[in-house]
């Protein structure tokens, strides 16, 4: 009897537990050995049924489960701590063996760099990410994972007048005066470009920020 059978046996089989006794079995005239076997067959059968039906349920969200966490590799967290959780990496373009982490070398191919054997996770350190423009049209030219240097919008100004009623504006301002040319006795202003007068300045361009560790998913 093949296991489709049995178990179907099992389950729509009948089950002549009429007169049954648990202590004594059967009466002598109801062949009880042979009855006693067959219930206690379907029985066992039965419970063995429910237990294939539960562990065929558990297989099955178990493998869920694994195919929700393969989902996860290749995604970036945030870690607000030194230490690297497990099955992550840190995004610091460090180079890996396609052979320690496949699924992550799939996901990745090279785009941030490697070759048949290698691939390399992308390099977020001291790095704003920005959303792909994907097709917005206001960061237009880029594709995914690429970099872009500092730019910072242009700071203009203006300045009028001439010996003693000049007037500035923006990012310039009048830092003295100088001596007339070719002998006169007049004198000039001296005019300065200084974006501070508009802007906080650093030695880069920056917005307020707060620092943090990138990772990515591994396994």
């Amino acid at each position: 009897m093949s296991i489709d059978k049995l178990i179907e046996f099992s389950k729509t089989g009948a089950n002549n537990t009429d007169e049954l006794d648990l202590e004594a079995g059967f009466p002598v005239r109801l062949q009880p050995a042979r009855q006693w076997m067959n219930w206690l067959f379907n029985a066992l059968t039965k419970k063995v049924n429910e237990i294939i039906d539960v562990s065929d349920d558990l297989v099955e969200k178990v493998g869920g489960l694994i195919t929700r966490d393969d989902d996860g590799i290749g995604l970036i967290h945030i870690c607000p701590f030194e230490v690297i959780p497990a099955n992550h990496l840190e995004c610091d373009g460090q180079i890996y063996n396609k052979a320690d982490f496949p699924k992550l070398a799939e996901k990745l191919g090279i785009l941030y760099g490697g070759d048949a054997n290698t691939f390399a996770v992308p390099d977020y350190r001291a790095e704003f990410v920005r959303g792909w423009d994907h097709g917005k049209g206001v960061d237009v030219g880029r594709g995914l994972g690429s970099t872009q240097s500092d730019a910072i919008r242009n700071i203009t100004g203006r300045f009028t007048g001439g010996f003693s009623d000049s007037i500035v504006t923006g990012a310039f301002e009048i830092v003295g005066t100088s001596s007339g040319q070719d002998g006169s006795s007049s004198s000039q202003k001296v005019y300065e470009f200084n974006a501070s007068k508009v802007v906080p300045t650093a030695n880069e361009n920056r917005p307020r920020n707060t620092s943090a560790i990138y990772v990515i998913k591994a396994k």
